[in-house]
C-alpha cells in the first residue's frame, strides 16, 4: 500500500493516510474529499511517468505543481507551505517549499497501473450533443472525454452493455458517431435524450465494464509511438539490469526475440546475448511496465442523479469489478449514506460467509461483491482532517450521515409532541 500525506493545499490542513485497495472518503461539499482523491491520483500517475521515461529529470517543483493544478483544475489551492507527501514500495516523493524530491526504493517492484480519473463532470458528453467539439485545456475532463470516446467503440448495436438491473442497455453507433440507450425491444433513444440519472450511470458503467475487464479480456491497440515508446524502455531497462551498453543489442537477429506491449507482439527487437534464461526474466521485467497489470479507478461522487436503489446496484456493479486476481483499485469522494450502507454490506457479507447458508447467502443482491473488510478504508472529512469511521472489524460504524440523521428525526419529533390527531 501506498503512503499518502497532504498538508495545507485547498481545504485540507491535514491528511496521512495509507492507500488500500478501496477508498472511501464522505463529507460535505467543498470539504476536500475531491482534493484528495485528485492528490492520490497525481502521485500515482507521477510513480508511472517517471517509471516509464526511467528519469526524474522532468519533474522539478515548478513542473509537478503546474501539472497538478492545471490536470486537476487546483488553481488557488496550493500554497507556500503546501506539502505532499506519497511513498510506495517502488518511490518516495515529497514536494515542499518550492522543491520536490523524488528517490527509488525498488522500481522493479513496479507493476504498470491504468489509471483512470473519472470527474462529477462526466455528464458531459451526454447533456452536451457535440461534447467532441468542446474546446478544454489538457485537464482531467478533457482526459475522461478521450477514454470515454476509447471505451464506448466495443459496445455495439449487436454486443450492447447491459446497464445494471435497470432494464436498459447502451451501444455505440460508429457511423453517427452517436451513443443510444436501448428502452426495450421498440424504443431506442438517444443518451443525450435520457434521463439525468442515465446521463450520469452509463458513462460510469462503460467505463467500468471497460476498464476492468474489456481490455484484459482483448488484445490492447498499439500505437507506432506506443512501440517505440517500449522499445526505448526496453534498452534502457536492459542497459541498468544487466550493466550492458547498447552496442550489446541486436536490434536485427531473431535469436532472443523480446515480446514488446500488452499483446506480447513480436518486433525485430531482440537480444542475441541473452540466454534463454536471462531473456525469459528479462520479458517478465519488461512486461510489468509496458503491460497494464491492473487498473486503478479515481471515481467522483458516484451516486450523482441516482435513486437509492440505483446507488446500491452501482456499487454492488463496482465492488464485482473489482474483486479477483487483476489488484484493481478503487478511491472515490461521496455524499451519499446509500453508498455506504451498500459497502458495508459487501463488507458483512465476507464476514458470514464461513456461517451463511449458501442458498440463502446467493438470494442476496450484494452476492457478488463481497469483499474483505480489510481491503477497505473509509474516512469522513472533519475541518480539513480525516477520522476513520471503521470498528474493529472494518465495518462502518457512527458517522456523519448518522449524527445528521438524528439531527433530522429529532426535530420532527420536538414537533411530534405538539401535533393532535383529530381523529
Amino acid at each position: 500500500m501506498a503512503h499518502l500525506i497532504i498538508r495545507n493545499i485547498g481545504p485540507i490542513k491535514e491528511v496521512d493516510i495509507e492507500l488500500n485497495k478501496i477508498n472511501v472518503i464522505m463529507g460535505p461539499q467543498s470539504s476536500g474529499k475531491s482534493t484528495i482523491n485528485k492528490i492520490a491520483c497525481y502521485c500515482s500517475w507521477v510513480e508511472k511517468t517517471v517509471l516509464m521515461e526511467q528519469s526524474f529529470d522532468n519533474f522539478n517543483h515548478d513542473i509537478f505543481v503546474n501539472k497538478l493544478i492545471s490536470f486537476h483544475k487546483l488553481d488557488g489551492y496550493i500554497r507556500d507551505d503546501s506539502y505532499i507527501h506519497y511513498e510506495s514500495n517502488v518511490l518516495k516523493m515529497i514536494c515542499e517549499y518550492g522543491v520536490v524530491n523524488l528517490d527509488w526504493k525498488d522500481k522493479y517492484a513496479y507493476k504498470r497501473p491504468k489509471i483512470s480519473f473519472i470527474p462529477s463532470e462526466r455528464n458531459i458528453i451526454a447533456t452536451i450533443p457535440n461534447w467532441w467539439e468542446v474546446k478544454f485545456s489538457g485537464n482531467n475532463i478533457r482526459n475522461f472525454m478521450a477514454e470515454w470516446n476509447e471505451s464506448r467503440v466495443p459496445y455495439t448495436v449487436d454486443s450492447p452493455l447491459e446497464i445494471l438491473k435497470l432494464g436498459v442497455k447502451y451501444y455505440y453507433d460508429k457511423s453517427s458517431g452517436a451513443d443510444y440507450v436501448s428502452i426495450d425491444e421498440n424504443n431506442d433513444l438517444k443518451l443525450t435524450n435520457t434521463s439525468s440519472g442515465l446521463q450520469s450511470i452509463i458513462p460510469l458503467c462503460v467505463l467500468i465494464e471497460y476498464l476492468t475487464r474489456w481490455i484484459y479480456d482483448n488484445l490492447e491497440n498499439q500505437s507506432v509511438k506506443y512501440i517505440e515508446q517500449a522499445i526505448e524502455l526496453s534498452s534502457k531497462l536492459f542497459d541498468e539490469v544487466y550493466n550492458k551498453t547498447t552496442k550489446d543489442i541486436d536490434r536485427t537477429g531473431d535469436k532472443r526475440t523480446i515480446r514488446i506491449g500488452p499483446d506480447g507482439v513480436k518486433t525485430n527487437f531482440s537480444f542475441s546475448s541473452l540466454s534463454k534464461e536471462d531473456a525469459a526474466k528479462f520479458e517478465t521485467q519488461l512486461s510489468k511496465l509496458t503491460k497494464n497489470q491492473n487498473t486503478e479507478l479515481y471515481i467522483e461522487e458516484p451516486e450523482q442523479n441516482l435513486f437509492p436503489s440505483s446507488q446500491r446496484d452501482l456499487m454492488y456493479f463496482l465492488l464485482k469489478a473489482i474483486k479477483g486476481n487483476m489488484d484493481h483499485k478503487l478511491f472515490l469522494t461521496t455524499h451519499s449514506p446509500y453508498i455506504l450502507y451498500a459497502l458495508n454490506n459487501c463488507m458483512m457479507g465476507y464476514l458470514v460467509k464461513d456461517n451463511m447458508p449458501e442458498d440463502e447467502a446467493k438470494e442476496l443482491l450484494c452476492y457478488p461483491a463481497w469483499i474483505d473488510p480489510k481491503l477497505v478504508s473509509v474516512w469522513e472529512i472533519v475541518d480539513g482532517r480525516l477520522r476513520n469511521i471503521q470498528d474493529k472489524d472494518n465495518i462502518v460504524s457512527e458517522n456523519y450521515f448518522d449524527q445528521k440523521m438524528t439531527e433530522l428525526t429529532n426535530e420532527y419529533y420536538q414537533m411530534l409532541n405538539y401535533y393532535e390527531d383529530e381523529e
